[in-house]
């Protein structure tokens, strides 16, 4: 089977919860699951609750989680609830599930029936409500397992092979970025972007972007490391990338207006911003690069339990999918 490129069209954050009852019934997984919909989620029930936010609302959820505060447990029991219900919707889905994801084609559904691991990773389960969801009974009989950092999973995938160079996460709440010196990633600097996700009012100019990516990449290089040398820099995205383009998006997709190739924009505007010749050599979705760093840790027969269990590529062999949990739902997968 063809395997098909992570798009809007094949993404998951148009996949539509459907259990009558449920606070998230008939609602898409990526405003359910992702920062922006739990923020406002955590928002109103600690309003409810009286509680004050003083920090962003997913760390005074973390941290209202590890004090035992009911309104905190209730909010990560619908999200835990959602992902779960999520994963089983993907791997065992309804007419009504098929139904409700009409842009879905046969090698779609295909595609998910032959995962038999799921790892998470990304900023929403980076704390105590990952923790908690990573070990919940239903989370766990999906077969899905949280990422050693979940944080850093795409710049862990990055620089997976890499020996020397620098590796970027470009997401929607924060730029990260590290330096990869003799193969060992070095510790992580960010920077929080100055839009909202939604907010349209807020979204960045080309310039904005590529000078937040050039101060990203200062802060995290090494000053002891030689300089004399082309730098290879591997690029993780909050956007679908297909055929090394981007989806037309107007936060990171504002790139576009720059040239078609968004690895050369980005290389130039390194090159120039850091003045040593730099490379962009790959470019991923987030969870794509999160995917670089992960392998299957299911047995190989385990990928033959019954007729017609085959991975996107017609192996026969277990696939791994990667969902990164951030602003929205990011996708990749390990064996594709």
């Amino acid at each position: 089977m063809t395997t098909t490129p992570i798009t809007r069209r094949t993404g998951l954050n148009r996949t539509v919860l459907l259990r009558a009852g449920a606070p998230w019934h008939e609602h898409r997984a990526g405003r359910v699951l992702g920062a922006t919909g739990l923020s406002g989620i955590v928002a109103d029930a600690a309003a409810g609750a009286a509680v004050a936010l003083d920090d962003t609302p997913l760390v005074t959820l973390d941290r209202a989680l590890l004090a035992g505060e009911q309104w905190a447990e209730a909010v990560a029991e619908q999200w835990t609830d959602a992902l779960a219900h999520l994963l089983q919707t993907l791997r065992s889905p309804t007419d009504d599930d098929r139904a409700a994801r009409e842009e879905w084609g046969e090698e779609d559904w295909a595609r998910w029936a032959s995962v038999r691991q799921v790892v998470l990773c990304g900023g929403v389960v980076a704390g105590e409500l990952g923790r908690r969801a990573s070990r919940d009974p239903r989370v766990v009989a999906q077969r899905a397992e949280l990422a050693p950092e979940p944080a850093r999973a795409p710049l862990l995938g990055l620089a997976a092979g890499l020996a020397d160079g620098l590796v970027l996460d470009l997401g929607h709440s924060s730029i990260k970025a590290a330096a990869v010196r003799d193969g060992v990633l070095a510790s992580t600097t960010g920077m929080p972007v100055p839009w909202r996700p939604f907010d349209t009012s807020t979204w960045p100019s080309p310039d904005t972007v590529l000078g937040l990516v050039v101060e990203a990449a200062r802060d995290a290089m090494d000053p002891s490391a030689p300089d004399d040398r082309d730098l290879e820099v591997r690029v993780a995205i909050a956007n679908y990338v297909v055929d090394g383009l981007l989806d037309d998006d107007p936060t990171y997709g504002t790139l576009r207006s720059r040239g078609p190739d968004p690895r050369r924009v980005l290389g130039h505007s390194l090159t120039r911003g850091l003045r040593r010749p730099c490379a962009v050599t790959v470019l991923r979705n987030d969870g794509a690069a999160a995917a670089l760093g992960v392998r299957s840790t299911q047995p190989a027969a385990d990928a033959r339990e019954g007729p017609g269990r085959h991975d996107d590529q017609g192996r026969g062999e277990a696939t791994t999918a990667v969902i990164s949990i951030g602003t929205s739902l990011g996708l990749g997968f390990a064996d594709a």
